[in-house]
């Protein structure tokens, strides 16, 4: 975590970024109430931000922005295009003490993977830094691990410029990582452990990395651990006499991280495996505490250093807070429990500021975290009779505990042999729950082999039946076979609901949902009632998008939970889900995001991980993901449903059309040409399935072709399903627009205009549908004023309903500023973009291609008031965001070319020798 980060629970470090840029665009009269907003919705966030404005005064006395023209920031877009070697640089990725990296693809047809390429910073072109440059390229080469970046090529620039080639990865920080999904602390000692084998193996090829933090270590969307840049390692050479003392390793010796550093690299004792072994403990206090062992964050670097030698480190059950607890899937009180045992002991130990008394090596610190998930005694503390009698206790409590109640009644008085007995009752109570668990699988799976009997020999052999007639079969048949069991029926119509989730019609699930409550509080198990009316408030928030749909049934469930017995995660579950719903329609999309977080944690670690439940599960959290425009984690999580389907041996399900759904969904969204194949995919199954209605796929196929860029395809589609559509229908009028919508996008414009003609022919046509074709027709016809009427009408009849809610129409508060900047009303288009940018941090955090978009308009009008210094960073920005390509629309031509325009016009007016020949660009 980096050390200027504030107290957790951390923001997200691109929402921070995104939220200062809001707030320094704003008058000072107007950020003390937008302010007062972002620290009701996000409060972390909200204090980090007000830390920051206040010390804008200082920075601006010090000429800081100032420092954003300097011939090295301007520079670093414009390398974009150049060859190097065999490859083409398209974007920086970052720059650190020894260069910069960029992100580069391959150009001579071998292949076309993505790679990273590190340029060392001219300012090192001396012998030193040539040969640590030279060293690193050594070091990548001899270390090669799944869990590490690897080196792919080497070679030195037409100007001398030694670049490394390196595997291109594309994740986020651990810390980052851990936080966005909200995972609990076992599940973050697992992931790094991935850290840990990676140093191990490095460890064993005589390297020794020196700088772990987490923008060094990075999760990719698949889960799996890349440990980058060995800038600074040092080899572990066997002869460590004269060759250490060379002018390479006084060089090499100074680059360091604070925050992660070792003490023995600020007071100059040996760099040795144990330097590693404390930037683990840090990174692992780190990830499971929010917090510095010695107080990293808000701190400055010499502070740090001090801290760094005499200041102990706080234990981790200290560290602990309630504001960081939610992050990490549970409550704080068991946070403490967990933190002042063998957790605790394991992360002090690694902290030890004697090298000595550390592990002696990363091998041993694994080794003692996997001792510590698996219950056994941990070396870092001394194993004592009773501290292994505890250990082995919670590994046999079963065994332990009928021995623990012969010794009591055989040894001990009646007060201590009372408290055993209470003990002895729980552990009876829950061998009940598993009894009862153990006979409902045992009656469930005879059920459902007549079940399945009776439902197929009342079919005619050449019948196909409807989902709704299979549902009513289905019930019909339990509840005429097991009428005496009303908690075995409730389960198994859950189940039912859960198999034709998405097929049947909405009418007929709620009829079995409904009687699944009532046989559930019949049946008179709190856990089950829970479940059953959570699952009913779940359905009934997801088709109805209303929050009083469900919000009943929600409190119903939680207080059926209130008294439920040991065994109740399914419940829990399904409440978990219900409630992270129910947030998002209420407007507390943050709310919802940690709730996603919490039920995925939790269904983790008491979930089979392999079953359709958990990929059932898995596709709800994704789809929410969706909803709050978090495409990247709503893609990796339906890759893990589908590929859980398929496991179990449902590849061919409406569950695994809908894991498709949303993974194409978000590969629109954020790469839209790489989403045709999974596209294909999902209409293959689609119609295999017979899931959907011709019209729907057709729909959604013509849909797809608008999004990659094939216009003319999608109105082809659309054209012909208008043919068999009844005139002034819903559906009539819903095709009609898009029929315009895909002319416009075709250039046919006179086309678009005759579907508009005919939706306005139509009585009482959709206010929305007309004013966003007309306004994008008036758009494409250069008619800016009606464009900008058109795009404030549809802004203002969708302010105060479900639309503005979901964020379905934000994308037009960009369309409406860059109108009014043509129009030349700077005021309203600064206004319009500065609300589309505060929607698109909340509704599509990802799109860096509409950040992008915006960014322009805004240094555009910075550029015509004549304020240079915030026009210049608007329009790096800009550009960075619009050559990412990463959203929907794609970047036009026209667009990168308008980027790069206005970033060269600024860079020329703002160096002093030229600005007597600088000219304004074009607005």
């Amino acid at each position: 975590m980096s050390a200027d980060r504030p107290a957790d629970p951390a923001p997200d470090v691109t929402l921070l970024a995104r939220l200062l840029d809001a707030a320094l665009d704003l008058d000072p009269s107007e950020r003390a109430a937008w302010l007062l907003e972002v620290r009701r919705t996000t409060p972390a966030a909200g204090a980090a931000v007000a830390s920051l404005l206040a010390r804008e005064p200082a920075l601006e006395a010090q000429g800081f922005l100032d420092r954003t023209t300097s011939p090295d920031t301007l520079a670093l877009p414009t390398l974009a295009g150049h060859g190097i070697g065999h490859y083409t640089l398209l974007r920086p990725l970052g720059r650190g003490a020894m260069g910069a990296v960029w992100l580069a693809r391959r150009n001579d047809g071998r292949y076309e993977a993505e790679v990273a390429i590190k340029l060392l910073n001219l300012s090192l072109l001396d012998p030193v830094g040539r040969e640590r440059f030279r060293r690193e390229g050594n070091t990548l080469a001899r270390v090669t691990h799944p869990n590490i970046s690897h080196l792919i090529d080497a070679g030195v620039t037409s100007l001398g410029q030694p670049y490394l080639v390196l595997e291109r990865v594309d994740g986020e920080p651990i810390d980052e990582y851990c936080d966005r999904l909200c995972l609990a602390p076992e599940s973050r000692i697992r992931l790094f452990r991935q850290v840990l084998s990676a140093v191990v193996h490095a460890h064993a090829s005589l390297v020794v990395h020196r700088d772990l933090k987490p923008s060094n270590i990075l999760v990719t969307a698949d889960g799996t651990v890349k440990l980058l840049d060995f800038g600074i390692a040092k080899l572990l050479e066997e002869d460590t006499g004269a060759a250490e003392r060379t002018e390479l390793t006084e060089a090499g010796g100074a680059p360091l991280t604070p925050a992660y550093a070792a003490p023995e690299q600020v007071t100059g004792a040996p760099i040795t495996v144990g330097t590693d072994v404390y930037a683990l403990g840090v990174l692992l206090h780190v990830l499971l505490s929010g917090s510095h062992p010695t107080g990293g964050q808000g701190r400055t670097g010499p502070e740090q250093l001090r801290d760094l030698v005499d200041r102990e480190p706080v234990r981790l059950a200290t560290a602990i807070t309630a504001e960081a607890a939610p992050r990490r899937a549970a409550s704080l009180g068991r946070l403490r429990r967990l933190y002042a045992g063998d957790l605790g002991t394991i992360v002090a130990r690694a902290l030890e500021k004697d090298p000595a008394r550390r592990y002696p090596t990363v091998a041993e610190l694994r080794d003692d975290l996997d001792r510590l998930l698996r219950n056994e005694p941990v070396l870092a503390r001394p194993a004592s009779r009773s501290y292994r009698l505890r250990k082995f206790v919670r590994r046999n409590r079963v065994l332990a505990s009928i021995g623990a109640i012969a010794a009591v009644s055989l040894l001990l008085g009646t007060g201590i042999a009372s408290m055993q007995m209470m003990e002895a009752r729980r552990q009876r109570d829950e061998a009940q729950v598993q009894r009862d668990r153990a006979f409902y699988e045992s009656r469930r799976a005879g059920a459902v082999s007549g079940f399945m009997l009776s439902l197929v020999s009342g079919l005619h052999p050449e019948e196909r039946a409807s989902p709704v007639e299979l549902v009513n079969r289905a019930r019909a048949i339990l509840e005429r076979d097991h009428d005496a069991e009303p908690g075995f029926v409730a389960r198994m119509l859950l189940e039912l609901s859960d198999e034709f989730f998405g097929t049947a019609p909405i009418p007929t699930m709620n009829g079995m949902l409904e009687r699944a409550v009532e046989l559930a509080e019949r049946s008179g198990e709190p856990a089950l009632a829970g479940q059953a009316h959570c699952t009913l408030a779940a359905y009934r928030l997801r088709t109805s998008a209303s929050p009083d749909s469900g919000r009943p049934h929600l409190r119903a469930g939680l207080r059926a939970l209130s008294r439920r017995p040991p065994d109740h995660a399914a419940a829990s579950g399904r409440c978990r889900l219900a409630e992270m719903k129910l947030r998002w329609l209420e407007g507390s999309r943050d709310s919802a995001r940690v709730l996603a977080g919490i039920a995925l944690a939790h269904a983790e670690s008491t979930m089979d991980t392999l079953s359709p439940a958990f990929g059932r599960l898995l596709n709800a959290i994704a789809e929410q993901h969706l909803y709050l425009g978090r495409l990247r984690t709503a893609r990796e999580l339906a890759q893990r449903a589908g590929a859980t389907f398929r496991r179990s041996g449902r590849a061919e399900t409406a569950q695994a059309l809908e894991a498709l759904a949303i993974e194409n969904s978000a590969l629109e969204g954020l790469q839209p040409a790489a989403s045709d194949s999974v596209f294909g995919m999902w209409q293959q199954l689609s119609r295999r399935l017979g899931r959907e209605s011709a019209f729907a796929i057709e729909n959604r196929v013509a849909q797809h072709a608008l999004v990659v860029g094939r216009p003319e395809s999608a109105v082809a589609i659309w054209t012909a399903a208008l043919g068999r559509e009844v005139p002034g229908t819903p559906r009539y009028l819903n095709t009609l627009s898009w029929i315009a919508r895909a002319n416009i996008d075709a250039g046919r414009l006179p086309e678009a205009r005759r579907a508009i003609e005919q939706m306005r022919r139509v009585p009482d046509p959709p206010g929305t549908h007309l004013l966003i074709v007309e306004g994008r027709l008036a758009e494409a016809e250069g008619d800016a004023s009606l464009a900008l009427a058109r795009y404030r009408e549809l802004l203002e009849s969708t302010r105060s309903s479900e639309a503005s809610r979901s964020g379905a129409f934000w994308i037009y508060n960009t369309r409406a500023a860059r109108m009014a900047l043509l129009n030349g009303d700077l005021a309203l288009s600064d206004s319009l973009a500065a609300e589309a940018y505060a929607q698109s941090l909340r509704f599509r955090p990802e799109d860096s291609l509409s950040m992008g978009r915006i960014r322009l308009v805004q240094g555009r009008v910075r550029a015509a008031r004549g304020d240079t210094a915030a026009a210049l960073r608007l329009a790096v920005e800009a550009m960075r965001g619009i050559e990412s390509g990463m959203g929907n629309p794609a970047a036009s031509p026209g667009e990168i070319v308008a980027a790069r325009e206005l970033l060269l016009g600024l860079r020329t007016r703002a160096l002093p020798h030229t600005a007597g020949t600088a000219s304004t660009p074009d607005n």
